[in-house]
């Protein structure tokens, strides 16, 4: 399961799990926050306002297709463990909708069997 420390432990050791992290995080700010690199609301959800300025500028390189070299790779795993929390949140919610999909998609299957 996705405690914050299994996500710790990930962000710790892979460079494309921070990239992942940078990008969920950047997800969860407001379309104005992401304009501005900044945050408006204090709710506990995206970036906060100390990190928004550089991990926004972080995810935006990457959505343009950029690659992050190894120092931000490295300063962005520093700022980031502080998110685990919510990480953890996103990774539980993503695997639940997963296995909607897959129990939908076996659903689907057994019913093309049965009128087949």
């Amino acid at each position: 399961m996705w405690t914050p420390e299994a996500v710790k432990e990930l962000l710790l050791k892979s460079d494309k799990a921070v990239e992942r992290a940078i990008l969920a995080l950047h997800e969860r700010q407001t379309y104005e926050e992401q304009n501005i690199y900044g945050t408006k609301e204090i709710n506990g959800i995206g970036f906060n306002k100390f990190d928004a300025p550089f991990l926004t500028d972080l995810a935006k390189k990457l959505l343009n297709g950029y690659s992050l070299t190894p120092k931000q790779i490295a300063a962005a795993r520093k700022s980031l463990i502080k998110y685990k929390g919510q990480l953890s949140e996103i990774a539980i919610k993503k695997d639940m909708e997963c296995q909607k999909m897959n129990q939908t998609h076996t659903l689907l299957q057994q019913d093309f069997v049965l009128e087949n």
